[in-house]
């Protein structure tokens, strides 16, 4: 029997992006431990992606120099971590570990491997497909997440919608791990990417979808984010939706009456948004957290102490970078890019921005050549946002793997990768 590879290179891709959630809530309703069942998913992410890369040992590739870049990249920060786990044994310092085996696990067989199980079949990615599978994978997602918390919370919406941490030690069945993985950015991140991709599926590109799909994504997504109450999430949907709106209005060439009426919808949906803000800030979670980000007693507190810390780390040793934790609670310091700098110093830190700014500036030649491939490049500037306000370099599985579908993505060759479309 012939192995479809293009299909089983996509749906890898689907389960690096989407799988964790679902997985989690799973281990939630068999009553396995998250923590065993995270451990479980990792490992078969990377034996998947030893075999697909295997698979293509044989195959002639054509690398492009973003990818090769991408590949050095995690050289030298592979070695920062060995340097600094196995050797320098940091992992001491910290509560959120317990051993050096589970950020490599992160680290390589989550991230490492998968990217270049992607490099190197590039030229079976189908990136049409992929975008089709991502809205319907982001609206099982959601889904899932819901019924996990119904098991955790049952109906009581108000307890979810005002508590910053969602699962805590009493509220947790027999069978259940404290503090499961499914935690209030996870939540709101679905909600967010699910808004995103719809958005960009139905209005952008116009596809046609079932029922539940069309008419469920923006509530179960609003829902979603509201009852995480994280606000990273919140802001990036609307930095994406705004951008999103001035493509349509490119792509469309509306003139001027239409573009004016537009604008006031946009407009007055914002005045709406300002005056729930007004009026429920205090009893929304995810508001209540907006509002204190302005406080004056709040700038010292949080994330700001995180990228203080990697900033001075960063001034102390900018050559060689200083170590993969910061110093304020020895955990990454919730920004992709302070993070790049502390850890690599100079070099690294402008490599990693070497590569945001090119891939970026992909875009408009890969949708010159395939419009389909737009929900890819959605996901990436979504989770590009996300790192600014949370994760690390070792974990952020997703913002890794959309960085590689556009590095993947060769200008000079685009017809070539495009074969499969």
């Amino acid at each position: 029997m012939q192995i479809n590879i293009s299909k089983l290179i996509n749906y890898f891709i689907v389960a690096n992006i989407f799988g964790f959630p679902m997985v989690v809530v799973l281990n939630l309703f068999m009553g396995f431990s998250t923590s065993i069942g995270s451990i479980v998913f990792r490992a078969l992410i990377l034996v998947s992606a030893i075999l697909l890369i295997a698979n293509a040992i044989k195959i002639k590739k054509q690398v492009s120099l973003q990818s090769k870049l991408l590949i050095f990249f995690w050289i030298m920060y592979s070695v920062r971590l060995i340097y600094d786990l196995s050797f320098r044994q940091l992992y001491l310092n910290t509560t959120h570990y317990k051993s050096e085996y589970s950020i490599y696990l992160f680290a390589f067989g989550g991230i490492l491997f998968p990217i270049l199980a992607i490099i190197v079949n590039a030229k079976y990615i189908n990136y049409s497909k992929l975008s089709n599978t991502f809205l319907k994978a982001s609206f099982l997602q959601g889904v899932l997440v819901v019924f996990g918390l119904y098991k955790i919370f049952g109906l009581n919406i108000t307890k979810i919608a005002t508590q910053r941490h969602l699962y805590m030690s009493d509220e947790l069945g027999e069978n259940l791990t404290n503090g499961s993985p499914l935690n209030p950015i996870l939540v709101s991140r679905c909600g967010a990417l699910l808004i995103v991709l719809f958005i960009a599926k139905v209005f952008l590109l116009k596809s046609k979808n079932n029922f539940l799909i069309k008419y469920l994504s923006i509530p179960l997504g609003l829902i979603l984010i509201v009852l995480g109450g994280s606000r990273g999430p919140l802001l990036s949907t609307i930095i994406i939706l705004f951008f999103s709106y001035l493509f349509f209005l490119y792509v469309n060439r509306l003139n001027t009456n239409k573009i004016l009426s537009q604008i006031m919808v946009v407009l007055l949906s914002g005045y709406l948004l300002f005056f729930t803000y007004q009026a429920f800030s205090e009893s929304i979670g995810v508001l209540d957290r907006l509002n204190s980000f302005d406080s004056n007693n709040n700038l010292e507190t949080g994330r700001s102490k995180h990228w203080n810390s990697a900033i001075n780390q960063f001034i102390d040793n900018p050559f060689l970078g200083d170590q993969i934790f910061d110093k304020h609670l020895w955990i990454y310091p919730h920004n992709l890019i302070l993070e790049s700098f502390m850890a690599l110093g100079i070099i690294g830190g402008f490599l990693f921005g070497y590569l945001i700014i090119s891939n970026l500036l992909k875009y408009k030649s890969i949708l010159r050549y395939n419009i389909n491939a737009l929900p890819v490049l959605i996901l990436f500037a979504v989770f590009l946002m996300f790192g600014m306000s949370s994760g690390g370099l070792y974990n952020s599985t997703e913002f890794w793997v959309t960085l590689t579908l556009i590095s993947i993505y060769n200008i000079n060759n685009m017809k070539r990768l495009s074969k499969y479309e």
